[in-house]
């Protein structure tokens, strides 16, 4: 696992209409790569404690091999696991999107 260093940008829709262009990412994928794109959402749920939730450490665990193939499975894994550590289901609004490059 690898997290990629870009720069994150605004919510869909905010700031469109300023003349800057977003920043284009170009990220090439091996076959069998599988790339998650996430809102703050998933970042700053917080458990009863006030810890944030770890996705950086929670990944691992929860695509280990055997428990999940494919991305679909991959974001209702993570989302269960999210509401399993905020108990309940966090309080923002939350964006999960995992692609996998297709194996030749």
């Amino acid at each position: 696992m690898a997290e990629l260093d870009v720069d994150p940008g605004p919510p869909l829709g905010l700031g469109l209409t300023s003349a800057a262009v977003p920043a284009v990412a170009d990220v090439p994928l091996l076959p069998g790569d599988r790339l998650l794109a996430y809102t703050d959402g998933v970042t700053e749920a917080r458990d009863a404690g006030g810890s944030f939730y770890p996705l950086a450490t929670r990944i691992p665990v929860v695509a280990s091999p055997g428990r999940v193939r494919d991305p679909a499975g991959l974001v209702e894994a993570l989302w269960h696991d999210l509401v399993d550590f905020t108990r309940g289901g966090p309080r923002d609004d939350v964006a999960l999107l995992a692609l996998c490059a297709a194996d030749d």
